[in-house]
Protein backbone atom coordinates (compact mmCIF):
# COMPACT_ATOMS: atom_id res chain seq x y z
CA UNK A 1 0.00 0.00 0.00
CA UNK A 2 1.49 3.38 -1.08
CA UNK A 3 1.73 6.17 1.85
CA UNK A 4 1.13 9.37 0.53
CA UNK A 5 3.09 12.15 2.30
CA UNK A 6 1.48 14.69 4.38
CA UNK A 7 -1.63 13.13 3.99
CA UNK A 8 -3.70 13.03 7.08
CA UNK A 9 -7.37 11.48 8.08
CA UNK A 10 -10.16 13.36 8.25
CA UNK A 11 -11.72 14.66 11.72
CA UNK A 12 -14.37 11.99 13.50
CA UNK A 13 -17.59 13.09 13.62
CA UNK A 14 -20.13 12.13 16.76
CA UNK A 15 -23.31 10.82 16.59
CA UNK A 16 -25.53 11.99 18.45
CA UNK A 17 -23.68 15.23 18.43
CA UNK A 18 -22.51 17.00 21.74
CA UNK A 19 -25.12 18.69 23.75
CA UNK A 20 -27.74 18.75 26.78
CA UNK A 21 -29.31 15.17 27.15
CA UNK A 22 -33.01 15.27 29.31
CA UNK A 23 -32.92 11.58 29.38
CA UNK A 24 -31.19 10.02 32.43
CA UNK A 25 -30.69 6.53 30.47
CA UNK A 26 -26.91 6.43 28.94
CA UNK A 27 -26.78 7.63 25.41
CA UNK A 28 -25.04 5.81 22.94
CA UNK A 29 -22.55 7.43 20.74
CA UNK A 30 -20.97 5.85 17.68
CA UNK A 31 -18.22 7.46 15.63
CA UNK A 32 -17.37 8.10 11.95
CA UNK A 33 -15.05 9.84 9.72
CA UNK A 34 -15.06 10.82 6.38
CA UNK A 35 -11.99 9.38 5.37
CA UNK A 36 -11.76 5.96 3.42
CA UNK A 37 -13.55 3.35 5.32
CA UNK A 38 -15.96 5.49 7.47
CA UNK A 39 -16.24 2.91 10.02
CA UNK A 40 -14.83 -0.16 11.72
CA UNK A 41 -18.36 -1.99 10.22
CA UNK A 42 -17.54 -0.93 6.47
CA UNK A 43 -16.58 -3.65 4.07
CA UNK A 44 -14.27 -1.73 2.53
CA UNK A 45 -10.49 -2.56 2.71
CA UNK A 46 -9.14 0.79 3.71
CA UNK A 47 -10.88 1.09 7.54
CA UNK A 48 -10.08 3.87 9.51
CA UNK A 49 -9.00 2.67 13.39
CA UNK A 50 -10.35 5.44 16.10
CA UNK A 51 -8.79 5.67 19.57
CA UNK A 52 -11.08 7.68 22.43
CA UNK A 53 -10.78 9.41 25.91
CA UNK A 54 -13.58 10.16 28.16
CA UNK A 55 -12.31 12.29 30.70
CA UNK A 56 -11.31 15.24 28.41
CA UNK A 57 -7.48 14.38 27.71
CA UNK A 58 -5.63 14.17 24.27
CA UNK A 59 -6.46 10.71 22.38
CA UNK A 60 -3.32 8.75 21.29
CA UNK A 61 -3.10 5.46 19.37
CA UNK A 62 -2.11 4.04 23.16
CA UNK A 63 -5.73 5.41 24.16
CA UNK A 64 -8.96 3.21 24.09
CA UNK A 65 -10.08 1.43 21.09
CA UNK A 66 -13.05 2.11 19.87
CA UNK A 67 -15.51 -1.32 19.26
CA UNK A 68 -17.23 -0.18 16.05
CA UNK A 69 -20.50 -0.93 18.04
CA UNK A 70 -21.27 2.33 20.29
CA UNK A 71 -19.71 4.29 23.37
CA UNK A 72 -22.18 4.05 26.29
CA UNK A 73 -21.93 7.73 27.66
CA UNK A 74 -23.91 7.31 31.33
CA UNK A 75 -23.14 10.55 32.39
CA UNK A 76 -21.91 14.26 31.90
CA UNK A 77 -18.22 13.87 30.25
CA UNK A 78 -16.00 15.30 27.39
CA UNK A 79 -15.36 12.63 24.75
CA UNK A 80 -12.16 13.17 22.32
CA UNK A 81 -11.09 10.97 19.46
CA UNK A 82 -8.60 10.35 16.91
CA UNK A 83 -8.70 8.10 13.79
CA UNK A 84 -5.71 6.57 11.96
CA UNK A 85 -6.01 4.64 8.15
CA UNK A 86 -3.70 2.97 6.43
CA UNK A 87 -2.21 4.80 3.36
CA UNK A 88 -2.63 8.25 5.31
CA UNK A 89 0.83 9.52 6.60
CA UNK A 90 -1.01 11.08 10.10
CA UNK A 91 -3.60 10.41 11.94
CA UNK A 92 -6.29 12.81 12.20
CA UNK A 93 -6.31 15.99 14.27
CA UNK A 94 -8.64 15.14 17.52
CA UNK A 95 -12.45 16.01 17.52
CA UNK A 96 -14.44 16.36 21.02
CA UNK A 97 -17.60 16.76 22.11
CA UNK A 98 -19.02 17.11 25.39
CA UNK A 99 -21.85 15.56 27.01
CA UNK A 100 -24.23 16.77 29.53
CA UNK A 101 -26.72 13.76 31.02
CA UNK A 102 -29.89 13.93 32.68
CA UNK A 103 -29.55 17.82 32.33
CA UNK A 104 -32.58 19.32 33.81
CA UNK A 105 -33.72 21.80 31.65
CA UNK A 106 -36.37 24.05 33.48
CA UNK A 107 -39.28 25.56 31.32
CA UNK A 108 -39.36 29.55 30.97
CA UNK A 109 -40.85 31.42 33.87
CA UNK A 110 -44.19 32.49 32.59
CA UNK A 111 -44.99 35.98 31.58
CA UNK A 112 -48.51 38.20 32.32
CA UNK A 113 -49.17 40.74 29.95
CA UNK A 114 -50.12 43.15 32.51
CA UNK A 115 -47.82 44.34 35.26
CA UNK A 116 -49.48 44.50 38.77
CA UNK A 117 -50.89 47.51 39.84
CA UNK A 118 -54.08 49.13 40.74
CA UNK A 119 -56.75 49.60 38.29
CA UNK A 120 -60.16 51.63 38.45
CA UNK A 121 -62.15 49.24 36.01
CA UNK A 122 -61.99 45.15 35.23
CA UNK A 123 -58.94 43.84 33.33
CA UNK A 124 -58.29 41.09 30.86
CA UNK A 125 -54.71 39.35 31.30
CA UNK A 126 -53.39 36.50 29.28
CA UNK A 127 -50.37 35.02 30.96
CA UNK A 128 -47.96 33.30 28.10
CA UNK A 129 -44.59 31.53 27.65
CA UNK A 130 -41.80 30.58 24.98
CA UNK A 131 -40.64 27.35 26.42
CA UNK A 132 -41.34 24.67 23.14
CA UNK A 133 -41.24 21.43 24.75
CA UNK A 134 -39.52 18.41 23.14
CA UNK A 135 -40.72 17.29 19.07
CA UNK A 136 -42.45 20.96 19.51
CA UNK A 137 -44.89 19.94 21.69
CA UNK A 138 -45.41 23.36 22.78
CA UNK A 139 -46.11 23.95 26.88
CA UNK A 140 -49.43 24.54 29.33
CA UNK A 141 -50.15 26.93 31.59
CA UNK A 142 -51.86 26.55 34.83
CA UNK A 143 -52.76 29.21 37.16
CA UNK A 144 -54.60 30.05 40.27
CA UNK A 145 -56.50 33.14 41.32
CA UNK A 146 -56.77 32.84 44.97
CA UNK A 147 -52.68 32.91 46.20
CA UNK A 148 -51.99 29.40 46.25
CA UNK A 149 -49.19 28.36 44.11
CA UNK A 150 -50.46 26.53 41.09
CA UNK A 151 -50.17 22.49 39.92
CA UNK A 152 -51.14 20.47 37.22
CA UNK A 153 -54.46 20.45 38.53
CA UNK A 154 -55.17 24.03 38.60
CA UNK A 155 -56.71 26.05 36.21
CA UNK A 156 -56.06 26.23 32.23
CA UNK A 157 -58.02 27.55 29.52
CA UNK A 158 -57.39 25.79 26.12
CA UNK A 159 -58.58 28.99 23.67
CA UNK A 160 -55.32 31.44 23.35
CA UNK A 161 -55.39 34.03 20.95
CA UNK A 162 -53.37 32.86 17.38
CA UNK A 163 -49.72 32.64 18.15
CA UNK A 164 -49.97 32.98 21.82
CA UNK A 165 -49.65 30.06 24.05
CA UNK A 166 -51.51 31.70 26.78
CA UNK A 167 -53.77 30.17 29.64
CA UNK A 168 -56.20 33.12 29.10
CA UNK A 169 -57.83 35.49 28.67
CA UNK A 170 -58.12 35.91 32.42
CA UNK A 171 -60.88 38.57 33.32
CA UNK A 172 -60.02 40.17 36.65
CA UNK A 173 -62.71 42.06 38.26
CA UNK A 174 -62.04 42.40 41.86
CA UNK A 175 -58.32 42.44 43.88
CA UNK A 176 -56.18 39.23 43.60
CA UNK A 177 -53.41 37.65 42.91
CA UNK A 178 -52.45 35.13 40.18
CA UNK A 179 -50.07 32.78 40.02
CA UNK A 180 -48.77 30.74 37.24
CA UNK A 181 -46.73 27.99 36.46
CA UNK A 182 -45.45 26.23 32.47
CA UNK A 183 -45.59 22.93 32.01
CA UNK A 184 -43.46 21.44 28.78
CA UNK A 185 -42.12 18.14 27.44
CA UNK A 186 -39.03 17.73 28.56
CA UNK A 187 -38.93 20.28 31.12
CA UNK A 188 -38.54 20.73 34.85
CA UNK A 189 -41.84 22.61 35.88
CA UNK A 190 -41.00 26.34 35.30
CA UNK A 191 -40.67 28.84 38.51
CA UNK A 192 -44.06 30.14 39.72
CA UNK A 193 -44.96 33.60 38.46
CA UNK A 194 -46.70 35.72 40.65
CA UNK A 195 -48.54 39.04 40.56
CA UNK A 196 -51.09 40.88 42.44
CA UNK A 197 -54.52 43.29 40.67
CA UNK A 198 -56.41 45.55 42.87
CA UNK A 199 -59.65 46.71 41.30
CA UNK A 200 -60.77 50.14 43.06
Amino acid sequence: MVTVAGSAVAPPSFTPPASSYASNSALQVTLNTTTAGNSLNSSATTTATYYYTTDGSAPTIHSTKYNGASISVAQSETLKTIAVAPGYSSASTASSAAYTIGATMVADTPVFSLPGGTYSSPQTVYISDSTDGTRRSGNTIYYTNDGTTPTTRSKISSNPPRGVRSSGPITVSATETIKAIAVAKGYSNSAVASVTYTIQ
